[in-house]
């Protein structure tokens, strides 16, 4: 388990998290309520996954995601938020947005425990599916 936060120097988390989605190359799916220009920037040019998916909150932006590379689909009531890779999973406060990435203090944990993968893979399947 590794423990990421923001730091008085956000860029730092920022590309940190920009390097990990451009790595994950077969699943990355992200559960994340809030997403703004900036999240939708980030993705757009970060991820590499061949299986892309995104559940969100219903925003504007969202119309910019770029649903050639990355599945979406609405929740209006969801609050979780992680980032489920090839191996591992981002679980924790930050949403996609420019407050979260680059303002405020947040905290990540990468997780690559095989029954904290598939407990997150089954969530987001429930609300993918459902």
């Amino acid at each position: 388990m590794e423990l990421e936060f923001s730091t008085p120097d956000r860029m730092n988390f920022f590309d940190m998290l920009r390097s990990w989605i451009e790595a994950q190359k077969d699943r990355l799916w992200i559960s994340a309520p809030f997403i703004d220009e900036l999240g939708v920037s980030l993705l757009n040019s970060s991820v590499r996954a061949k299986d892309a998916r995104m559940l969100s909150r219903r925003t504007r932006v969202l119309g910019d995601l770029n649903i050639d590379k990355i599945n979406l689909k609405n929740h209006e009531d969801l609050h979780m938020k992680f980032h489920l890779g090839d191996k591992g999973v981002h679980l924790g406060s930050p949403n996609l947005t420019y407050a979260s990435l680059l303002n405020n203090i947040e905290v990540l944990l990468l997780l690559d425990d095989p029954h904290t993968l598939k407990g997150l893979e089954q969530a987001f399947s429930v609300l993918w599916e459902g």
